[in-house]
């Protein structure tokens, strides 16, 4: 129950409405069936880099501009 309480917390003290809306997003399409498979079928590794790439997504510093990002990828858009 420890998690689910920390979770609580985290929501509770969450002020941001799109904040929220992101975490249930997030978590419904996680604990979707279709998800879940693609999720399962990864190794631990991939796993612990995916969740680490997704808490370091939250830090300002570690993302890239969309305009930098549509203009490397322009010619696939």
């Amino acid at each position: 129950m420890e998690v689910k309480e920390a979770l609580y917390k985290i929501i509770d003290e969450v002020q941001d409405e799109e904040v929220l809306k992101s975490y249930l997003r997030l978590i419904s399409s996680i604990s979707s069936p279709a998800n879940s498979s693609l999720y399962n079928s990864l190794t631990d590794d991939q796993k612990a880099e995916l969740n680490l790439s997704y808490d370091e997504s939250f830090s300002e510093s570690n993302l890239i501009k969309h305009d930098i990002v549509k203009n490397v990828h322009q010619k696939w858009l």
